[in-house]
């Protein structure tokens, strides 16, 4: 099935738990910067980090205050840096919780 060890499926259970807080941290500062910076609500500062973080880019909300641009710049090149390895430690996390509960499966089945 697959050639990770026990050890290694559990690191990567531990990491997706970390990388999902920062993922979250991430989002909820750029929704609190966009509110501050931006003059947005709470639901539009939201919905630009989630948009903009996930490259989709609808452009009907943009920055337009030059703090918002810089600020957007550097959000952008952290912050989808952090939601790709997110994603790509979700797809390995359901691999590892496989191994996981398949090594509980055998040991159940042994005894």
């Amino acid at each position: 099935m697959s050639n990770i060890s026990i050890e290694e499926a559990k690191k990567i259970r531990t990491q997706f738990r970390i990388l999902a807080a920062v993922t979250l941290l991430t989002i909820l500062g750029g929704t609190v910067a966009m509110m501050h910076l931006e003059d947005l609500s709470l639901i539009d500062g939201f919905y630009f980090s989630i948009v903009a973080l996930t490259t989709v880019g609808f452009g009907d909300l943009t920055p337009v205050t030059d703090g918002g641009k810089l600020f957007v710049a550097f959000y952008l090149i952290i912050g989808i840096g952090i939601v790709a390895a997110f994603i790509n430690n979700l797809l390995r996390s359901a691999l590892a919780r496989r191994v996981i509960n398949n090594s509980k499966k055998i040991s159940n089945q042994d005894g």
